[in-house]
């Protein structure tokens, strides 16, 4: 891996501790500046949108969660929309793979008929992203940074539903760091 591997325990606390020293060195004005440091994903659905849905392919450890950057991507899915936010830094991107292995998938992408989307095939590709995402410590990946073909969807596909923050929880977080340091 290229980031030290933090058990799956640990990495709430993990992520805490960075937002906190974030905090309390300024970064942010206040908690309206910290939401917006945190990455907006969306997912729609017809009914209430699941969080864990396997897709034809995917293997259940790996898959993950689709959501969508944009949040008129995620409403041609359904008008019921999952709005949360995730941390850029728990993203995987290209810019975290060796350029060896982000030359293979692109490869591989390059082989597929991307008009269908949701194929065993392309769910298959998804799932090695997911993979290296894991051994990366990462809770999510860019699936569109990953696959040019991609880019309208602006997928974002989450392992650990429990990165994933509403805005009211940030809010909290950040008035709670306040709080304490004001002490």
């Amino acid at each position: 891996p290229l980031v030290p591997s933090i058990s799956k325990e640990l990495q709430p606390l993990a992520q805490e501790a960075q937002w906190t020293k974030d905090i309390q060195s300024g970064k942010y004005a206040n908690s309206e500046d910290f939401v917006k440091g945190q990455t907006p994903v969306f997912r729609g659905g017809e009914s209430t949108p699941a969080v864990n849905r396997m897709r034809e392919g995917a293997t259940s450890e790996y898959t993950g969660t689709a959501f969508s950057r944009q949040k008129v991507q995620a409403q041609k899915y359904g008008d019921l929309m999952l709005s949360k936010y995730i941390p850029e830094s728990k993203i995987l991107m290209p810019k975290d793979m060796s350029p060896e292995i982000l030359k293979n998938l692109r490869k591989e992408f390059n082989n597929l008929d991307v008009t269908d989307a949701d194929s065993v095939s392309t769910e298959r590709l998804i799932t090695k992203v997911m993979e290296l995402a894991k051994q990366n410590n990462k809770d999510a990946a860019d699936i569109s940074a990953f696959f040019k073909g991609m880019a309208e969807e602006a997928e974002i596909r989450v392992l650990n539903s429990s990165a994933l923050k509403t805005k009211s929880q940030l809010t909290d977080f950040y008035n709670k760091v306040v709080r304490k340091v004001s002490k």
